[in-house]
């Protein structure tokens, strides 16, 4: 694995946001939006990171696209791989999706996505020195998680504490669908266990959910043998890693769109509080 980092510039670095270009070239060649090829691009970005749990959603939006489309597509979901490489635990779609439903002078619904810099300092804050339990893993609510920035934050600390992202399951909530996609995007690509949640956390209304690979390998401190998969990652490596363990071991869990259960904590910058 190449060596990663936030600041300056070596051979081989994919920059940022060079994943738009080829989505920009399906735009104007087929005239559909950007925002419409934005979604598609995240709709078949999930399936492809879910090991094969929304094969039909697949299936389903690739039939709406060409050959030349979908070839597009596969380029820019590669170009974004190699970015997180080197920009690790940074959210990469968020402004995208900001800068594109701003075009014309008007924001659409209001959306703006933390700051990284503010992310990771009210991550440090909450985290740093926070005693994590032994017994279980750390339970996250995000109730309006947008792009996943804040959760982001959140597991790069736990990174610099040595502690893998499967040390925290992550409970995520936005009224957007398309925020929806972009944070399980972005927590499944670096191993976080999470569950998505297209729905409004204020009046508990759910209308769709997506949980990841990575839900039920969430554990404290002391993990089972099969738990031990989960390593702390170079970009995606946690991930490969555990759905091939998923396969060979047969226990890859089927689509649930139930809320999850029971007593949690949720960590917030002036402590812990039950959900």
């Amino acid at each position: 694995m190449p060596a990663k980092g936030r600041a300056g510039k070596s051979a081989g670095v994919t920059p940022r946001f060079a994943y738009r270009r080829p989505l920009e070239q399906v735009a104007r060649r087929t005239g559909r939006g950007y925002l419409k090829v934005f979604d598609a691009f995240l709709t078949l970005a999930t399936c492809a990171l879910s090991a094969g749990r929304y094969e039909a959603l697949y299936l389903e939006e690739a039939a709406r696209w060409e050959r030349p489309d979908l070839e597009d597509f596969a380029r820019a979901f590669g170009l974004l791989v190699g970015a997180m490489e080197f920009h690790p635990y940074q959210d990469l779609l968020g402004p995208t999706h900001e800068e594109w439903s701003s075009r014309g002078g008007k924001q659409i619904g209001g959306e703006f996505y933390t700051p990284t810099p503010v992310a990771t300092m009210m991550a440090r804050m909450a985290l740093m020195d926070a005693e994590l339990p032994e017994d279980r893993p750390l339970e996250l609510l995000e109730p309006a998680c947008g792009a996943g920035g804040l959760v982001l934050a959140a597991a790069e600390v736990l990174a610099t504490r040595g502690e893998p992202p499967c040390r925290m399951r992550v409970t995520a909530w936005d009224v957007s669908h398309t925020a929806v996609m972009m944070c399980y995007v972005n927590l499944t690509a670096w191993g976080v266990p999470a569950t998505v949640i297209h729905g409004n956390a204020l009046s508990l209304e759910v209308w769709g959910a997506y949980r990841n690979p990575f839900w039920a390998m969430a554990r404290g401190k002391y993990p089972s043998e099969a738990q031990q998969v989960c390593e702390l990652p170079g970009a995606l490596s946690a991930a490969e890693q555990a759905v091939v363990a998923l396969k060979e071991n047969g226990a890859l869990p089927q689509p649930d769109l139930t809320l999850p259960k029971g007593p949690g904590v949720q960590v917030s910058l002036f402590g812990e509080e039950g959900y």
